[in-house]
């Protein structure tokens, strides 16, 4: 049997990696209590009036080209030893 595991959001915090490549886009929309952890909506940038389009950027210029943006993701709380569980 085969299975498999969403890790972005799941085991690896996805979004504290993707948070500091929008701020790295300039003009911070957030507020400074922000938390990417914990984000108000399942579409944070949006929320915080990032266009489509600074997302598409990011993915096409920062994500997909990078060889270590995926294995760079720090795990997120209780992920090893969930991971120890399951295995």
């Amino acid at each position: 049997m085969n299975l498999g595991f969403d890790l972005d959001g799941v085991f690896a915090d996805w979004n504290s990696a993707y948070y500091k490549l929008l701020l790295r886009e300039g003009d911070s929309r957030f507020p400074p209590d922000f938390d990417p952890q914990d984000p108000p909506t399942w579409d944070w940038d949006g929320y915080f009036g990032y266009s489509p389009e600074v997302g598409t950027k990011i993915w096409k210029e920062s994500i997909i080209p990078s060889k270590t943006f995926w294995r760079k993701l720090l795990p997120l709380e209780g992920a090893k030893e969930c991971l120890l569980k399951i295995n």
